[in-house]
């Protein structure tokens, strides 16, 4: 483990652990997670405990009956807990990133990521799987001679100290929650839920 990443270590709760029908139902009939219902169905789709169809189930009552801004955040941190965490607290600039959400020929990064790093804004940006599209932001650059889409994250965190930026491919141990999450939803139609 580098100097720039840490592990999520969190103090045990007393947690009651829901049936997953129960989390389902909930949301279902327009309730609201408590934090400790979120990290369980995080660290459940991480450890493959929680089935497929269920999931799906789930995703699909969060895209019908949403989440609050609260449950969003909650849900985000723990998306962004279930790995390594990139620490770029050494870098005092602010930080932004740009959310891709693919499209035909995207060009937002490709405008957006020079113009806020000429603004003194920092951008890591890291590509995930995007949708179905066969040309995305990373084959876009990969184009250009030169350019390197898969980065170690120490080299990465050098770039964005050096220059302020970089767009790479998403490393697996960052967020792998989230990685598990996207590939349902592109299967079960729920891209569009926000949260």
């Amino acid at each position: 483990m580098t100097s720039h990443m840490r592990k999520r270590s969190l103090p045990p709760r007393r947690f009651t652990k829901p049936s997953f029908s129960y989390l389902i139902e909930k949301k279902r009939d327009g309730g609201e997670f408590t934090q400790e219902e979120i990290r369980y169905i995080i660290d459940s789709t991480l450890d493959g405990e929680m089935p497929q169809h269920q999931l799906a189930a789930l995703l699909m009552a969060i895209y019908f009956r949403h989440m609050s801004a609260q449950e969003t955040a909650i849900l985000t941190e723990e998306m962004m807990l279930s790995g390594e965490v990139i620490d770029l607290s050494h870098i005092a600039k602010p930080k932004i990133d740009n959310l891709l959400d693919g499209g035909v020929g995207d060009k937002t990064a490709l405008v957006l990521v020079p113009l806020a790093m000429a603004s003194g804004v920092v951008v890591p940006m890291m590509c995930g799987a995007e949708q179905e599209y066969a040309i995305n932001t990373l084959d876009q650059l990969g184009a250009i001679p030169g350019f390197k889409g898969i980065q170690t994250i120490p080299h990465f965190v050098e770039q964005l100290g050096q220059i302020g930026g970089a767009i790479v491919a998403q490393v697996p141990d960052l967020a792998p929650a989230d990685a598990k999450f996207y590939e349902l939803r592109k299967d079960t139609g729920t891209i569009p839920s926000l949260p």
